[in-house]
């Protein structure tokens, strides 16, 4: 079958099983590395398929070779075609209209976020500007307030933006553990982020579609370098961030009245 494509594609297969290669040596599952490959390298559904037979007689020919003859028959994980093209093709759909809940980290003073500063925003740019030459310092001040306040908004946008993504990538790393594996990784959170991680598993219940547990089991937990553990730390920087980068936000949005009256 391999014979049937295009030198390109065949190139585009190589180098996507040998990112998938990579991406199992951090401990993800094959199924979520192809179909992160895929995302990445922008494959249609049959380049995905052709990608998983070929990294799985990769795998195989690999294990056979190199594993000591007594472990040969001990089985290992294999990517399923089927549920990664399932993955990329269907459920991304599903995955696109998700909306990132960010007002469910209420311990973290994140509801409302933007509705304060939206309406602060619209309130400045319709206060009238004197034009009397007296006041041209009152002028300069006012678009120098409102030129902080774009670039402000904007650091809250990519704030937002960054940690949508890494919960994103979080989903996409446990999308494929079972109850077991979930619940292991919901007492890391919550032991090393304790109420702050109990937001964060609410919206992973969300976007999983499975709940989780929110009890502590230690006072504080050593995140472990494998997927999804980096992912969820990123995120809970994002998050911190994006709660200072809105304290500076509003800061502004309090000081309008003494530019617009």
């Amino acid at each position: 079958m391999i014979d049937k494509l295009s030198p390109s594609q065949e190139r585009g297969i190589i180098q996507g099983i040998e990112k998938a290669i990579a991406y199992t040596r951090t401990g993800m599952h094959p199924d979520a590395a192809l179909a992160k490959v895929a995302r990445e390298s922008g494959f249609n559904p049959e380049i995905t398929k052709r990608a998983c037979e070929a990294f799985n007689k990769s795998k195989t020919v690999y294990m056979l070779t190199n594993r000591k003859s007594d472990t040969r028959a001990e089985n290992f994980d294999h990517a399923n075609p089927d549920k990664v093209v399932q993955d990329v093709f269907v459920n991304a759909e599903k995955t696109a209209e998700l909306k990132i809940p960010v007002s469910d980290f209420s311990s973290m003073g994140l509801e409302q976020a933007f509705a304060p500063f939206t309406k602060a925003a619209a309130s400045a740019e319709a206060g009238g500007i004197k034009t009397d030459i007296e006041y041209k310092r009152d002028l300069l001040a006012r678009m120098d307030y409102l030129d902080k306040f774009d670039r402000q908004t904007s650091a809250v946008g990519m704030c937002k933006a960054a940690l949508e993504m890494a919960v994103e990538d979080t989903l996409m790393a446990m999308r494929y553990m079972n109850q077991t594996e979930l619940q292991k990784v919901a007492h890391v959170v919550m032991n090393r982020y304790g109420n702050r991680g109990a937001s964060f598993l609410k919206i992973l219940e969300a976007g999983l579609g499975k709940e989780l547990p929110l009890q502590k089991t230690a006072n504080y937990a050593v995140l472990p370098l494998c997927p999804p553990y980096p992912s969820i730390d990123k995120a809970m920087q994002q998050a911190s961030n994006f709660v200072e980068e809105k304290a500076k936000l509003q800061k502004l949005a309090e000081e309008a009245p003494h530019f617009f009256v």
